[in-house]
């Protein structure tokens, strides 16, 4: 093979053009693979979307589970991602330890996600002086999901059944307290809970229930 060196203007322009169009032809082939990847991304998403759904299944709380809601409320607490987090012990401090001591009591209300049938979300409300305590007629609310099942669209059909079950309760709204760093803030508010007190590092959020009516999917 004979190596050269083409020189001159002319040359350098038509080597210029050369390497524009097989630049080009990169950056369209790259495209074509990409919007190739993402049509076989969304496909699979779809399909997971399929499957999870027909393995995610939500009920009412039985008396069953109630020797589950101690792990789940641990999961509850919020703690910051430069924080260490707390034993398992510090579920049962008094003033957390509430929101399910005695769970079951006339006016509990609150529902299980199950996923392939293993127990990997819950929520309840409950008449309590804990952190969200508005007054006596309202619930108030504590929800978790298990860390390794989060970002699959459990917690809002936790909270779906559980505003459908308030409201055939005939409960008018629910509180919640939520530490203002809690990513869950944005959640709350995609679900229409609305700020009505701000403490040093909580919010204080209600939602109001329409009695007897069903609540729409998010």
């Amino acid at each position: 093979m004979v190596a050269f060196t083409l020189r001159g203007p002319r040359y350098n322009v038509v080597l210029g053009f050369a390497k524009m169009t097989e630049g080009k032809i990169r950056l369209e082939k790259r495209g074509h693979e990409r919007a190739e990847l993402q049509t076989k991304a969304a496909k699979a998403k779809k399909t997971m979307d399929k499957f999870q759904a027909e393995k995610l299944s939500v009920r009412e709380i039985s008396a069953a589970d109630h020797i589950l809601m101690p792990d789940f409320l641990y999961h509850a607490i919020f703690v910051p991602p430069t924080a260490l987090r707390p034993p398992m012990e510090i579920t049962y401090r008094p003033e957390i330890y509430v929101y399910i001591n005695g769970y079951g009591k006339l006016g509990d209300t609150g529902a299980v996600a199950e996923y392939g049938g293993r127990a990997v979300g819950m929520v309840w409300a409950r008449l309590v002086h804990a952190y969200g305590h508005l007054d006596d007629e309202t619930p108030e609310l504590a929800i978790s999901v298990l860390p390794e099942y989060r970002g699959m669209g459990i917690g809002t059909k936790l909270m779906t059944k559980l505003l459908d079950l308030l409201a055939m309760a005939g409960y008018k709204r629910i509180s919640l307290s939520v530490n203002k760093d809690n990513p869950a803030v944005r959640f709350y508010h995609r679900h229409g809970y609305e700020t009505i007190c701000e403490k040093e590092d909580d919010y204080i959020m209600i939602k109001e229930i329409a009695v007897g009516s069903r609540q729409q999917p998010l």
